[in-house]
């Protein structure tokens, strides 16, 4: 197996994430990326060189005292879009079992079990056609669990971590067989 030098595995990423159009999936891959491979790392090493001569410039002259720091907002940071309540879900239909009920029998953990079961409940259980991210945050309001500060993060980290769900389209969230073995076969977990 021929190994990369740095600067070939950087083209490689560079020329793959290129490729990718969505902003938000070029981030969740460079997410999961660094969460792999950057243990121990900071966003930039101390010892590693600047990556541009302006910056290195400017850096010196700051060092000297020449030139004035001013705080100035993120520049293309993003906000968050806030969640309501889907008003129209029906979380305690009429002959199908209520999603408190299915809860109580499944018993999930973490934030990535609750997010699967519930897309799992809708889907199959109360049939919704579409999933996304509101139902989903409507569930979590509904069983009174605290709601993560970024539920579209959590869904997708849900996705690249474990596999359970796909999130490639965020207002149509499917359930992967993975997901599927794991609230069938694998919830509750086995108590201890």
């Amino acid at each position: 197996m021929a190994t990369y030098s740095e600067i070939e595995a950087i083209k490689a990423i560079d020329e793959a994430l290129s490729k990718i159009t969505e902003e938000s999936t070029r981030k969740r891959i460079v997410s999961w990326t660094i969460e792999k491979y950057g243990e121990g790392l900071s966003q930039r090493s101390a010892n590693s060189p600047p990556v541009d001569k302006e910056l290195s410039k400017k850096s010196a002259r700051r060092k000297k005292g020449l030139t004035k720091i001013t705080k100035t907002s993120k520049a293309g940071s993003r906000t968050k879009q806030t969640l309501s309540i889907d008003k129209t879900l029906n979380l305690k239909p009429s002959k199908k079992e209520s999603l408190k009920d299915f809860v109580s029998k499944k018993k999930p953990n973490t934030n990535q079990e609750k997010c699967t079961v519930i897309v799992y409940y809708l889907s199959r259980v109360i049939e919704l056609s579409n999933v996304g991210a509101t139902q989903v945050f409507t569930c979590y309001k509904h069983m009174n669990w605290r709601v993560p500060s970024d539920m579209r993060n959590v869904l997708a980290l849900t996705a690249s971590r474990k596999g359970w769900l796909d999130t490639s389209d965020t207002d149509n969230i499917q359930l992967t067989t993975h997901g599927e073995n794991l609230v069938e076969h694998d919830l509750p977990a086995n108590e201890k």
